[in-house]
């Protein structure tokens, strides 16, 4: 008897998220430092440090996909929703599995490929 797939869920140590910036960011130590600002203004200077890598960046600059560890992803959504300023960040899309944030029929692994 065959087992569904809901019978393995995906289990992954990291989140990672789509975020939309505007206006837009020009390189991934400036999002960096954005998300280390965030973090520090709304959790303090012991979560400033969280790890944070930038996976990609739209070629425009106006979106970017992040990856945080899974026991960092709350803190990490939270402290995006409320930063606002010089860079008005906001989450897209997040999930344990990178695949799914494709889902708006957009293939950005595709645009890095072809160039």
């Amino acid at each position: 008897m065959a087992k569904s797939s809901s019978s393995f869920p995906l289990s992954s140590e990291y989140r990672y998220l789509r975020i939309s910036a505007s206006p837009r960011i020009t390189d991934a130590l400036s999002l960096r430092k954005l998300l280390a600002d965030a973090m520090m203004q709304s959790f303090g200077l012991s979560r400033a440090g969280t790890y944070m890598d930038v996976l990609w960046i739209k070629e425009e600059g106006t979106e970017a996909v992040v990856r945080v560890a899974e026991a960092d992803a709350q803190t990490v959504l939270a402290a995006v929703v409320v930063l606002d300023k010089p860079v008005r960040l906001s989450v897209v899309k997040h999930s344990n599995f990178l695949p799914t944030l494709l889902g708006d029929g957009e293939s950005w692994m595709q645009a890095d490929a072809e160039e």
